[in-house]
Parts: C-alpha cells; structure tokens; sequence
C-alpha cells in the first residue's frame, strides 16, 4: 500500500488527519510563499499547493504526496486584500476589526500526487465567511483565549473563533482549517484510491 504523505509541518492539518483516523508522514517543504504580481488569491492557493506537493514528490520514488495551502481575502471598498499570518496581537487586532462586519473569503486548494503512477488531481474549496460586526471588547477578549497568531484571518474556527461569525458557507467545512477533507476524499478517489485504506483500521 502506498503511504500517504503530507508536504507541511502544519500542526492543524496533522491533528485534523488524525482526528480522522488517518495515517500518514509528513515532509516540510521550503518553497517562496511571494505572491506574484497581479495573481489572485485562487490561483496563489492552487500555485502554492502545486508547488509544496512537488518538491517533496521529487525526492521520492513512490508514495501518494499531497500539497494544501490556504489564502484568505477580504474585499474594502471594491479591493481585494490578502490577509496573512497575523504573528503578533497588534496584527491580529487590526485584522480582526478590518474582518468585522465583512464576508470573507478562504480559498483551500489542494494538490495530490501518485508519485510512482506520475497521476495529479488538484481541487479547489472556496469558503466564505461572514463576521459578526466585532466591538474592540470582543476582539480583545477573543484574542485572549485562542491567541490565534498563526492563522490566517486570526481566529480559530474549531475554538472559540466560531463566536466570531454570522454564518459560514461551504461544501467542505474542514477547508477553514486548511485541511479540506472532502475534497481530500474526492482526489483519492479520484486516483483510485479509497481514504478508508489509509485509516488506522485498513
């Protein structure tokens, strides 16, 4: 049977796998994470997914390697921005009241390779989320429990960070945590493979 491998060092990707069940390795890929001029958050997402599952593919003779990467936008005033890694408080704050009251956008592409097959499959989850208008209290407070610092959009969906929104829409919850699970299945299947022969009970 072929291993399944994931190409990052991601600890909520990892848990989210486990959580189902899942084995796998994972191999940290180091690639240039720059946006390149004029590229949208979709295709930044499906470039970088690409480009992980790739270079860990290359050093491997068989395997079945996967690549995920999520990019968030927000629209201000018909402007479209990329929301980052905030890394500190100071940035999650600002992030947090830019998102308030604002619908959001977290795309989750996910590449999957058959090393040894030289088979692709890449998917493309787009969820969108709508904030609940945020005071500087709730933020405040918010950011005091998860201390989501190195999330995307500044909060943390499966914690606290629910209490944030309004409403979510998505075909693939798990894509908000970077880990679309869904459209993982899907790419399997679509390989020839069954998720369920890559469980702890296969």
């Amino acid at each position: 049977m072929n291993e399944l491998i994931i190409a990052s060092s991601s600890k909520y990707r990892h848990q989210r796998l486990r959580d189902a069940g899942i084995q796998f390795s994972y191999i940290s890929p180091d690639i240039d994470e720059t946006p390149l001029q004029n590229e949208t958050p979709e295709k930044l997402s499906i470039r970088l997914a690409k480009t992980k599952a790739e270079k860990v593919a290359s050093g491997l003779n068989e395997g079945i390697v996967f690549g995920s990467d999520q990019v968030s936008s927000v629209s201000i005033n018909g402007v479209t921005q990329v929301l980052g890694k905030p890394n500190n408080a100071l940035n999650a704050k600002a992030q947090l009241a830019q998102c308030s009251g604002s619908s959001v956008l977290f795309h989750t592409a996910l590449h999957v390779i058959d090393v040894a097959q030289h088979k692709i499959n890449t998917q493309l989850n787009t969820v969108k989320v709508n904030f609940r208008k945020l005071s500087e209290q709730d933020i405040e407070q918010y950011l005091a429990i998860d201390e989501p610092f190195d999330c995307a959009g500044s909060f943390k969906m499966e914690k606290a960070g629910i209490l944030l929104f309004e409403s979510i829409q998505s075909d693939d919850p798990n894509a908000l945590i970077g880990m679309p699970m869904i459209a993982l299945t899907r790419s399997l299947e679509d390989l020839g493979y069954r998720i369920f022969d890559f469980t702890q009970n296969a």
